[in-house]
């Protein structure tokens, strides 16, 4: 246990004062062992020093911080001074209170130096006075007892003069130890004002803290919800880039198909040439008949041949142009599938579609044109029966034959020029697809990029979570550290 300033005082005047009784004692009873001491006067010697060192340490144990044993010491040892100087022969017995002024100087009192002081000049001046009225010098020399005089009030008034710097000292000190506590009271309560901030600004920051962590939570959502969404817009576009490798597969068939129907075209406008010619030289032949006869039977089987040529040809066209209408509503269907990105090829679509709805026409129309021409073949070969009597007839057929011919040509070439359009329709549909293809791709790769980037803002989010955590923790603590320091200073 720390003991105060009063209570150490107390205590090391309590083990002075008791050091010089028990010396005092022991030497008193040695003088009684050797014969130099009677038994009362020792047993009275032995009381007036070791009862007050008791009855300091019973005042002490009481109360340590105490006065009264600056008191007891003070009476105690000057009733047991007076004492010895008075009842001794010695001349050296002065010197006991010599110990004692030093012992008086813990108290820091100059009312207590002055009074010791004056006690023990007056205790030695009597003593000196009596002896002298007495004449029971006991062989001391005059100079002796000068110096006696001389070193008692020299000690008083170093005692005096001591406790008085030692006084002015200690209340110097007291005073510096004021201001040191004024000063120290001053920065103890900035510091509890400081703290008093820092804990409103601990909790302001705790607020933020919290706010961020909200915050980062929120991001860490939303992120986490980017991340699923791109992850289902990757999927989507791969789904949709995979339908338009599909549209890309029909417009290459419908690019296919349509080189097929030119090429087929091409032989029907080279059969309705040949046709043309057959029927110039039927014309020629007519006045001929008996040469035309063999001449026209040989037409006429060549023309049959070519009329089978072209119902086949009129059935590829309209697989043709069923394929295309077919191909035209699928492409329709994916068009209004692909939403936004589809809406010129749907244009596309609508555009073959009319395309098929056109070819059928002009093959309803040349399978007319061939069923009239097979009837005109059939009229042709009843006047080649009849050809004798009918020339005129068979004349006039052949020049309907002719006409017919020219019909189917410009059929033909209607044909042509549609199925050209759908080349160039199919072109522009092969490019456009080619370049939404490009795109889907594109978007397919940015969307990869950007799921990965969210995957890793996410993981980052994770990180930023968790760091404010931790530092939401450690502004707790030095909030709590701060009204912990608050509370004890206060």
């Amino acid at each position: 246990m720390k003991l105060s300033e009063k209570a150490f005082v107390n205590r090391a005047a309590s083990i002075c004062y008791s050091v010089i009784s028990l010396c005092l004692a022991v030497a008193y009873i040695l003088e009684f062992v050797k014969n130099a001491r009677g038994l009362v006067y020792t047993v009275l010697v032995l009381a007036l020093s070791l009862v007050p060192a008791a009855l300091c340490w019973i005042c002490y144990k009481k109360n340590s911080e105490t006065g009264a044993i600056m008191y007891v010491m003070g009476i105690g040892f000057s009733i047991l001074y007076a004492f010895a100087v008075l009842t001794t022969n010695s001349t050296f017995t002065y010197t006991y209170i010599f110990p004692m002024m030093i012992a008086v100087t813990l108290f820091s009192s100059v009312k207590y130096s002055v009074i010791m002081s004056i006690v023990s000049i007056v205790i030695n001046g009597t003593d000196v006075i009596y002896r002298l009225i007495t004449d029971n010098m006991g062989g001391v020399k005059l100079p002796d007892v000068e110096i006696r005089i001389a070193g008692v009030f020299v000690v008083g008034v170093f005692l005096i003069v001591s406790t008085v710097c030692l006084k002015k000292t200690n209340d110097m000190q007291v005073s510096q130890l004021s201001a040191q506590k004024e000063q120290v009271d001053n920065a103890l309560a900035t510091n509890l004002t400081m703290a008093g901030k820092i804990s409103s600004d601990i909790a302001g920051v705790t607020s933020k803290m919290e706010e961020l962590g909200n915050s980062v939570s929120q991001i860490r959502e939303s992120m986490k919800q980017v991340a699923d969404g791109s992850n289902e817009t990757s999927e989507a576009v791969q789904q949709q880039l995979q339908k338009t490798e599909d549209i890309q597969k029909y417009v290459i068939d419908v690019k296919n198909t349509a080189d097929e129907i030119t090429h087929e075209m091409e032989t029907a406008l080279q059969v309705l040439a040949t046709g043309n010619k057959h029927v110039n030289a039927l014309e020629q032949q007519v006045k001929k008949s008996e040469e035309a006869n063999n001449t026209m039977l040989s037409k006429m089987e060549a023309l049959n041949v070519h009329a089978e040529n072209m119902n086949t040809i009129i059935e590829t066209i309209n697989d043709v142009a069923n394929r295309t209408g077919l191909l035209a509503l699928n492409a329709s269907i994916e068009a209004a599938r692909a939403g936004e990105a589809g809406r010129g090829f749907a244009v596309v679509a609508t555009e073959v579609s009319a395309l098929s709805s056109q070819t059928k026409d002009a093959t309803v129309h040349i399978v007319e044109l061939i069923r009239n021409m097979n009837d005109e073949l059939m009229a042709v070969a009843e006047a080649i029966n009849m050809v004798t009597e009918c020339n005129n007839a068979y004349a006039q057929s052949t020049e309907e034959v002719s006409d017919s011919f020219g019909k189917i040509s410009n059929s033909t070439e209607s044909i042509g020029q549609q199925v050209e359009l759908m080349e160039r329709i199919t072109r522009s549909l092969e490019v456009a697809n080619e370049g939404i293809v490009d795109s889907i791709q594109t978007i397919s790769a940015i969307t990869e990029e950007v799921s990965a980037h969210s995957g890793e803002t996410y993981d980052a989010c994770e990180r930023n979570s968790i760091m404010v955590q931790e530092v939401a923790s450690i502004v707790e603590d030095l909030n709590q550290a701060a009204k912990q320091y608050a509370s004890q200073k206060a």
